[in-house]
């Protein structure tokens, strides 16, 4: 399992650089289950979840088309998704 920082808008960077704005995402370890809807459990709106996915791609080195990605909304699919991608 891969522990990434996600970031909405806000909070610092993956380098402890502030940045402007929301707050980092506050779920504890272990809080999150495969079937949750990530827009629910991190209180996330659609823009948020762009930067999300902008992240994912980042730190994966691949590109999530938006056709794969169109209502994806629970964290198991999303990982099968980028799974797909590797």
């Amino acid at each position: 399992m891969i522990d990434l920082p996600f970031y909405a808008h806000a909070g610092t960077d993956h380098t402890g650089s502030p940045r402007p704005g929301g707050k980092a995402f506050s779920n504890a370890r272990g809080s999150l289950a495969p079937g949750d809807d990530f827009f629910k459990k991190l209180g996330i709106d659609s823009l948020q979840t762009l930067e999300m996915l902008s992240r994912l791609e980042n730190h994966f080195g691949i590109e999530l088309p938006d056709y794969e990605v169109q209502g994806v909304s629970d964290f198991k699919t999303l990982a099968e998704r980028i799974q797909s991608r590797l």
